[in-house]
């Protein structure tokens, strides 16, 4: 392709031109990514969505356990991973049955990976500047997954009422425990001052003795009561020394001591140790605020210990008082003022705990709620990873035309022939004299059963071609020749041509054709036309007029035969391959005459050079108007470069799109070599998609006036 700028006609005729690669290449991409979509069809995922609403509590519990569980970071943003929480999933596995409900999830590896999988499973975001939060629960069946998505929305729902409520859950569950405790120790203490009572035969209280012995027995219970509770605060604070997790040191002794106002040690140290369990929900032991906490209660511990050792040295020594004084008191009154102090004690205790118990009733009435959910999931009905094939189709569709358009242009570019009428007059720097379309063979078929029906069986579609300016001298193509010889004609305004060489570059570029159909053009305006084949190795002429070879041109330079002897006249031609209808039906051929090429001699190069030669061409010149020579192609023979110089101009036959740059500019070179009058290039098989602008500039080149046309 010839280096110029292109204009948006250049572009058009390049798609037209490259059209089947393009098409090709859009073929194949939109057809791959048919295969390609099916073929990496995924299976089908479901997704459904819940939507949880979450609001701080307002009440003084919940502003406490804000207080408590205070954090910079966003709350919907913490909550949104909450849902995706340990806690959260391991409730979600044991709701759905993935795991036993009496598991321990921690040391087991499959449980834990469920737990992992569900996770991987669910996610959760704020909806835009609002309290609401999005779950959604992907499964491969649309029913699992709306069941996974409302399991999560409850889990996360019982997770935060149990989180914000712990301390009333906690409270409750170790009253109930207690009480149980307390209740067979009632029972047992009853039964055995009944007992004692009935084998003694002692069913009255209250002798002098009585308030010493009541004294006596509350003192022992006492002490009993703060070694234990020395001994659980000791026990804990080892096993905190050596980091194991404590157990808690509430227990009925330090519950009686808690009783007593002077004991507000330990009323801190239970709230102390609560609050560090609501933080260990939300936080880690390292949390700076877990550390603050276990600073305080280590504190506690200490003081406490202290002031009950203070308190135990004090019992102690009054004891041994009392048992002094007791010493003479009788046995039996003694174990049964015991017996009576011990169930009242009991007795007493398991009253403060069923009180203790109804207030964490009325609590646990008033549960801390922040959790609701306002959107069930729904059943899925559509997978979210359903492959759009229209749009991957349409997508490589795309991608096809853009890669056929860049192929074409790369093909249009490595392409070295030349196809348009600029090229070749910017490339050799001669003028195009015409343009030759490419017939259809279908028109040309469909015209000739047309008009030559009865003579279709003489002569075949290939012969109707060849001779189209007689067979059909209305057509597009009979009119090219015509414009043609129209401006051969013009290409030399002072001197009117008579004696025209046509050549090609190579074989095949249909040279004959355009002599024959430009001589019947030139024979049809009146004028007289010679013509003469000089292509001694591939003749074609006389096969195509139906004539004998011999004798002719070669014969005629050997002085073998006369020039006249060697002219065929029309006669010639009608009793050749047109018979007579064809010849009154299209006037023109009685002024045709021609002279074959003859026998091939052994030097056609010599004969052609010769002095006869020059002789027998300035004869013809003088005795025709119109001489036109057909010559062989230039490169593959010298013969041509003999001829051009004695004729009076030359013209090149070139087929588009069939012989490279290089070689047309060869040919160029070689006839400017051998000083022959190029008057213009011809190009043949042109199609509409190589020169649109044929149709519109050289079909039709206007008469100059003045001038004969």
């Amino acid at each position: 392709m010839a280096q110029y700028e292109l204009n948006l006609r250049d572009y058009w005729r390049i798609i037209r031109r490259r059209k089947t690669i393009i098409i090709f290449v859009v073929l194949v991409f939109g057809i791959g990514s048919f295969f390609f979509t099916e073929l990496r069809r995924p299976d089908p995922i479901y997704m459904a969505s819940a939507t949880v609403k979450f609001e701080r509590a307002s009440t003084i519990a919940g502003l406490f356990m804000e207080a408590l569980a205070w954090s910079p970071g966003d709350p919907l943003a913490t909550q949104a991973e909450v849902i995706r929480s340990y806690p959260v999933m391991e409730g979600v596995a044991k709701e759905m049955g993935l795991i036993p409900e009496d598991a321990d999830v921690g040391k087991s590896e499959k449980h834990m990976e469920i737990i992992s999988e569900l996770q991987g499973r669910i996610t959760a975001k704020q909806v835009g500047n609002t309290n609401l939060i999005e779950l959604s629960a992907k499964d491969g069946d649309p029913k699992m997954a709306q069941i996974l998505a409302n399991t999560v929305a409850n889990a996360y729902r019982e997770d935060n009422i149990r989180t914000r409520n712990y301390q009333v859950i906690e409270a409750k569950k170790f009253i109930e425990s207690q009480m149980a405790v307390i209740e067979e120790r009632v029972r047992s203490s009853e039964e055995t001052l009944k007992n004692f009572r009935k084998k003694e035969k002692l069913f009255a209280t209250g002798t002098p003795l009585t308030g010493l012995a009541d004294e006596y027995v509350k003192l022992r219970m006492s002490i009993e009561t703060i070694d234990r509770a020395l001994l659980n605060l000791s026990a804990t604070m080892e096993k905190q020394l050596d980091g194991i997790k404590e157990s808690s040191p509430i227990g009925v002794e330090l519950s009686v001591i808690a009783e007593d106002p002077s004991f507000p040690l330990y009323k801190q140290l239970s709230e102390q140790e609560l609050s560090k369990k609501t933080l260990l929900i939300h936080y880690t032991k390292e949390h700076p605020a877990v550390k603050e906490i276990d600073a305080k209660i280590t504190n506690l511990r200490a003081e406490l210990r202290k002031e009950l050792s203070s308190r135990l040295r004090g019992y102690k020594e009054r004891l041994k008082i009392l048992e002094k004084e007791l010493r003479d008191v009788p046995e039996k009154a003694l174990e049964l003022a015991r017996l009576e102090r011990e169930a009242k004690i009991n007795n007493d205790i398991y009253s403060l705990l069923k009180n203790k118990y109804q207030e964490v009733l009325i609590k646990g009435a008033e549960q801390i709620q922040e959790v609701t959910v306002i959107k069930p999931a729904s059943l899925p009905t559509v997978p979210i990873n359903q492959v759009d094939i229209k749009t991957n189709i349409f997508i490589g569709l795309f991608i096809g035309l853009v890669f056929g358009l860049i192929l074409a242009f790369v093909r249009e570019t490595l392409d070295t022939s030349i196809g348009t009428i600029e090229e070749v007059e910017a490339f050799l720097g001669v003028p195009v004299l015409g343009v030759i379309p490419e017939l259809s063979q279908k028109e040309a078929k469909k015209d000739f059963e047309e008009k030559y029906q009865s003579i279709a069986d003489r002569i075949d579609l290939d012969f109707y071609y060849r001779f189209i300016t007689h067979f059909s001298p209305k057509s597009t193509l009979s009119e090219s020749y015509r414009s043609l010889r129209t401006n051969i004609q013009y290409a030399s305004p002072d001197k009117e041509l008579k004696s025209i060489l046509i050549t090609s570059v190579s074989l095949a570029e249909r040279k004959t054709t355009t002599v024959i159909n430009l001589a019947i053009t030139f024979a049809q305006m009146g004028k007289r036309v010679m013509i003469v084949d000089a292509d001694m190795r591939r003749p074609a002429i006389h096969h195509l007029f139906g004539l004998k070879r011999e004798p002719g041109l070669s014969e005629i330079i050997i002085e073998n035969v006369t020039l006249e002897d060697a002219t065929r006249t029309f006669t010639d031609i009608i009793l050749g391959s047109f018979g007579l209808e064809e010849f009154l039906t299209a006037p023109g051929l009685d002024n045709l005459n021609i002279i074959t090429s003859g026998s091939t001699p052994f030097n056609p190069p010599d004969l052609l050079a010769s002095e006869k030669m020059k002789t027998i061409i300035a004869r013809l010149k003088n005795s025709y108007d119109v001489v036109l020579l057909d010559a062989p192609p230039v490169l593959p023979l010298t013969d041509t470069l003999i001829l051009a110089p004695q004729m009076e101009g030359t013209i090149l036959i070139y087929q588009v799109g069939r012989m490279a740059r290089a070689a047309l500019k060869r040919v160029k070179s070689l006839l400017d070599g051998a000083h022959a009058k190029i008057i213009g290039i011809v190009l043949t098989g042109v199609r509409a998609e190589i020169s649109p602008d044929y149709y519109h500039h050289y079909y039709y080149y206007p008469e100059k006036p003045g001038k004969k046309g």
